[in-house]
């Protein structure tokens, strides 16, 4: 009887310490794979803060003294007609998402002709797909980035608050964008306080 039991105790033990040695080889490839991807984040980390760095940021602003807040935001609010004030050449909505939802689609196309300094005789036609991030008609903003355009700018997030003042209200155009061949923060901030300033003035026309 000894006989036959001492194989069997044999092989179980065999079988047990088989198991074991695969439950540790399995438990050190987990570590390895954890091990891994915390390596992996730690090398990204510096090169997130640097890409982060690299990002252009500003913050345009216009004061019309002669318009209140209320006055002023509806022109925002009308979100896929922003031709109506600012100095695009078209502007319009597709798409199946509702009215000032997030998602909402809206292309801008702006003619630009000739600058009269130059001896160019071509027009420029740049065209530019946002998406609606959120808006807000109580605190009155608006967030909105691009999905497509023909600049070569890969990102761009924008938003426009409109804020009241003693003395009328304020436009503020804050942006975050990534750094674009052509261009300089310094020329982006210089861009989007004319258009507010245009924009401001359309809208004076408009109600006074």
């Amino acid at each position: 009887m000894q006989n036959f039991i001492k194989p069997i105790q044999y092989h179980f033990f065999s079988l047990s310490s088989y198991i074991f040695h695969l439950k540790q080889q399995e438990m050190a490839l987990k570590l390895s794979s954890i091990a891994t991807v915390l390596l992996f984040l730690s090398l990204c980390q510096p090169l997130l803060a640097i890409r982060e760095k690299e990002l252009w940021r500003g913050t345009a602003k216009v004061h019309i003294s002669n318009l209140t807040a209320d006055q002023v935001w509806p022109f925002l609010e009308d979100y896929c007609n922003l031709y109506s004030v600012f100095p695009v050449t078209v502007s319009f909505c597709v798409g199946g998402v509702a009215k000032n939802e997030p998602g909402r689609r809206r292309y801008l196309v702006t003619v630009v002709p000739p600058a009269n300094n130059t001896n160019s005789t071509e027009t420029m036609v740049r065209w530019e797909q946002h998406s609606l991030v959120e808006m807000n008609s109580i605190k009155r903003f608006i967030t909105f980035e691009f999905v497509d355009n023909n600049e070569n700018v890969e990102m761009f997030k924008s938003t426009m608050h409109v804020v009241k003042r003693n003395q009328g209200c304020e436009i503020k155009w804050s942006y975050i964008v990534t750094p674009t061949l052509g261009y300089t923060n310094e020329a982006v901030l210089d861009d989007f306080n004319w258009r507010l300033r245009t924009a401001a003035v359309n809208m004076e026309k408009a109600i006074l």
